[in-house]
């Protein structure tokens, strides 16, 4: 991944980078991508700007993972809240602020897309995308949103070898306690987009795994039908044997959504 993304931007002569940092899965190992990638170039992280953006669903500790993380690697760090945007552009289009739907879940990411692309213009830099294999396939992405950046270093990483490789980076390359310590508890928080409000104790609400199924299930299905060519029913099978202690009513589920969203 880091080959790859200091390749393009050597070819095309860009030397900073703008990412979302939300404290996630994904934008985590595509922050440390683009942080190896500058190790193997020389350049200084500095040029590295990591942009957390809080907004209706940020939970203290996302946005404190994300800010501890950015310190940790040395990069420039700014934090623009989201909230006020987009009450101003629920007011513009006339959407109730408490309406929980897929309106007020996508203006969070659109907004956010935003600011990366404009900061990016300001800095000649380019947005660097966090989105993983599996939310492709799934079309777990805003249009307009998150589903775009200029070069996305995660799209061929399906997000259950995203949490392995998170992990194996904290043991093995973590510069420090404090830095191993964040990848750990990143690798160990729930899957969300937090875009809906926490809960009243201020933790994740929006659980991604509770709306599509869990994503070793899906990645499973993906692999067999992308790599292998095989038949629904084939799939099925094989992961009746390979997840003997899931029932054959979940995989069954997990499955249709899987073919009905890929």
């Amino acid at each position: 991944q880091a080959t790859g993304l200091a390749e393009r931007l050597t070819k095309i002569g860009i030397r900073k980078c703008v990412i979302g940092v939300s404290g996630g899965l994904d934008s985590t190992l595509a922050l440390l991508v683009i942080k190896e990638a500058y190790d193997m170039l020389g350049w200084p992280l500095t040029d590295i700007i990591g942009i957390t953006m809080p907004g209706f669903g940020t939970t203290d500790l996302t946005k404190t993972n994300s800010w501890k993380l950015m310190e940790q690697l040395g990069i420039t760090i700014r934090m623009i809240n989201i909230t006020d945007a987009c009450l101003q552009h629920f007011e513009d289009i006339g959407h109730k602020r408490d309406s929980y739907d897929v309106t007020y879940e996508n203006t969070q990411a659109r907004e956010r897309t935003q600011i990366l692309m404009d900061i990016a213009n300001q800095e000649g830099a380019l947005v660097i995308g966090t989105g993983d294999l599996s939310e492709l396939a799934l079309g777990w992405a805003t249009y307009n949103g998150d589903h775009m950046s200029n070069y996305a270093v995660n799209c061929s990483v399906p997000k259950t070898l995203v949490k392995y490789i998170v992990q194996a980076y904290a043991s093995e390359c973590a510069s420090t306690d404090e830095m191993k310590n964040v990848l750990c508890e990143i690798a160990d928080l729930p899957i969300s987009p937090e875009l809906l409000p926490p809960d009243k104790d201020g933790n994740i609400a929006q659980k991604t795994e509770e709306s599509i199924g869990k994503y070793d299930l899906h990645d499973f299905f993906l692999y067999h039908f992308l790599r292998n060519g095989e038949s629904r029913e084939r799939i099925l099978k094989l992961a009746e044997i390979a997840f003997a202690n899931v029932s054959k009513g979940e995989i069954e589920k997990t499955l249709e959504t899987f073919f009905t969203r890929f």
